[in-house]
């Protein structure tokens, strides 16, 4: 499929090289209609960056085993390509279920807003768990019917991964999960298996798809939308803001452009960061 991806992407770009040469295409961090979060997803996404300040940080205010309680509310989250029902279920202003709610809390802190839109995604966007990122938040339910939720701070190529979550309204860090077949993780210090249900992450200027990830298949979904001005089923101020990157507010070969030239792993390169409200 990848392949496939890079021809497509490689036409595009051919097909446009003699217009854009020279051209700067820059992101809309300034544009009022198009608010972004000051966390680039360089910053964020790049490495084991929860791994550094932030996490020795949290892990100093929220020390291992400790009591955690606040009270954290649902904002403005989305379902796959910024359909206004999510997969969750969970209405803004609703508050959150302890282990998600930590969760949540330590997203804030990583992307570094509070006001961040978050979508929803399918369990198959983490199937391998090697397609997880730092920062993820995967919403699991155990064998009992217990939601769950871990936030994930590392990623491993054994398909394992390594985070934070709210045991028993307990702080434990470095909770290891590893893949244990389709959508399910298993927890490594005691074997509980969980059914993955949907994973959340921020949105990204860039993905214009509402997928989660910045990629080839963003550059096709703005090819295909020059000009539009209604996108059925999405909500239109959200999947505008992550499809208009030069923040004219109109998708033009220009925010194609600068997505083909600024994506990589999922992410957009550069001064590009995350949609708020």
């Amino acid at each position: 499929m990848k392949h496939i991806a890079s021809r497509a992407a490689a036409a595009f770009c051919a097909a446009i090289t003699a217009v854009c040469v020279m051209q700067a295409v820059t992101a809309s961090a300034t544009t009022p209609a198009h608010p972004v979060s000051g966390n680039t997803q360089d910053s964020t996404e790049f490495g084991m960056n929860f791994g550094h300040n932030l996490y020795y940080w949290s892990v100093y205010n929220y020390p291992q085993n400790s009591q955690w309680s606040q009270t954290v509310r649902q904002g403005k989250v989305f379902g796959p390509g910024y359909s206004t029902t999510n997969l969750s279920g969970i209405s803004e202003g609703q508050t959150l279920p302890a282990p998600l709610a930590w969760a949540r809390h330590l997203a804030i802190s990583n992307y570094g807003n509070e006001h961040l839109y978050f979508t929803e995604q399918p369990a198959s966007t983490v199937d391998d768990v090697t397609t997880a990122k730092n920062g993820d938040q995967i919403v699991m339910t155990s064998s009992s019917g217990q939601k769950h939720a871990i936030f994930v701070t590392c990623v491993y190529t054994d398909y394992t991964i390594d985070g934070s979550e709210l045991v028993n309204g307990r702080v434990n860090w470095n909770s290891g999960y590893v893949k244990f077949g389709p959508n399910k993780l298993r927890r490594l210090s005691d074997g509980t298996v969980f059914t993955v249900d949907y994973v959340v992450r921020p949105v990204k200027e860039g993905d214009a798809n509402g997928d989660s990830v910045v990629d080839s298949a963003d550059v096709t979904w703005l090819s295909n939308h020059y000009n539009a001005y209604s996108f059925p089923g999405a909500y239109y101020n959200v999947q505008m803001a992550a499809a208009d990157i030069d923040g004219d507010w109109q998708i033009t070969w220009r925010d194609a452009f600068g997505v083909f030239m600024n994506n990589s792993e999922g992410r957009m390169t550069g001064n590009y960061s995350y949609l708020i409200y």
